[in-house]
C-alpha cells in the first residue's frame, strides 16, 4: 500500500467521522524517546522513518513537519507522495497547528490519538482554534483502521503444551492455532519479498 493510499483510505474515515483534518505524530501514550511499533503510525501513513515528526491529513492536502536534523531524509522518503515538506526549523515555517487555522474552514473538526498529545498541547490547540471554532475530536486513532497482514496472530492464544526437547511448535503440533497463525503470516511476509 503506498503512502497516498494510506492517506485515501483515512480520508475515507475522516469523511465518515466529519472530521476536516488528522494529526499524527510520533510518540506513544508514555511520552517514551522509544516506543514500541505499534504506535508508530506516522511512520507507516508517511512513509518518513525519522524518529520525531508530525504529519498532517486535511481534505486535500498533506504535510509533514520535520526538525533540521531530517530535511534531507524527509525530503526523500516523501518524494513519491503528495506530502508537502515543513520544515519546522526554519523561522517563517508555521506550526502544524497554525497551519490548521490558516487553512481550515470556521468550524472544522481536527481529529487526533488523544492519548498520543500531552494535555497541555491539546489546551493548547484548543485556544488557538477557539478563534476559528474549530473543535478537537480527541478519539480519532485511524492508524488502527490498517489491515497490515491479512492473517492476524491473535493477541491471546492456547498454546500446547509438549515435553521440553527443544521441539518447534511447527513440528510438535503442526495444528495448533499459534502453530496455523505464524505459518500463515510467515507465507504472506514471504510471497511480498518475491513480488
Amino acid at each position: 500500500m503506498t503512502t497516498n493510499e494510506k492517506i485515501a483510505r483515512i480520508r475515507q474515515l475522516m469523511a465518515r467521522d466529519q472530521v476536516q483534518a488528522v494529526i499524527i505524530p510520533s510518540g506513544d501514550p508514555h511520552m517514551s524517546e522509544y516506543f514500541s511499533e505499534h504506535w508508530k503510525t506516522r511512520r507507516f501513513v508517511s512513509g518518513f522513518t525519522g524518529s520525531v515528526g508530525t504529519y498532517v491529513i486535511t481534505e486535500n492536502a498533506s504535510g509533514l513537519w520535520v526538525d533540521g536534523r531530517y530535511y534531507v531524509q524527509a525530503e526523500r522518503q516523501i518524494a513519491d507522495s503528495e506530502a508537502v515538506l515543513f520544515r519546522a526549523s526554519e523561522p517563517d515555517c508555521p506550526t502544524f497547528s497554525q497551519y490548521l487555522l490558516d487553512n481550515l474552514a470556521p468550524n472544522s473538526v481536527v481529529g487526533l490519538n488523544g492519548k498520543l498529545f500531552s494535555l497541555s498541547m491539546m489546551e493548547q490547540m484548543q485556544q488557538l482554534f477557539a478563534q476559528k471554532g474549530i473543535t478537537l475530536n480527541i478519539q480519532a486513532d485511524y492508524g488502527n483502521a490498517f489491515t497490515v497482514f491479512s492473517s492476524p496472530i491473535d493477541f491471546s492464544i492456547r498454546v500446547a503444551e509438549h515435553p521440553i526437547g527443544a521441539a518447534s511448535i511447527f513440528a510438535y503440533e503442526p495444528n495448533n492455532p499459534a502453530a496455523k497463525a505464524y505459518s500463515a503470516v510467515a507465507q504472506e511476509v514471504l510471497s511480498y519479498g518475491q513480488k
